[in-house]
């Protein structure tokens, strides 16, 4: 309902997620955050399961099926 809004009304959204899985499904654009510094600024189907590990410091919490090849 809120990318149909933000169409609609022809506005920008800013979410702040932590559902990675979510963020690759419904975002145009993706900034990824660890410590204040921005370690990815990009399009989902660019977003990788390496970046995603450097962003949480862990191994990527999505399967990589769900990611572009």
């Amino acid at each position: 309902q809120l990318k149909r809004f933000s169409n609609e009304m022809h506005i920008s959204l800013i979410v702040n997620l932590h559902q990675v899985d979510v963020a690759l499904k419904y975002s145009d654009r993706i900034l990824g955050v660890n410590k204040g510094r921005i370690i990815f600024d990009g399009g989902p189907g660019e977003l990788s399961p390496d970046r995603i590990a450097e962003i949480y410091g862990t191994e990527s919490p999505v399967p990589r099926a769900r990611y572009a090849s």
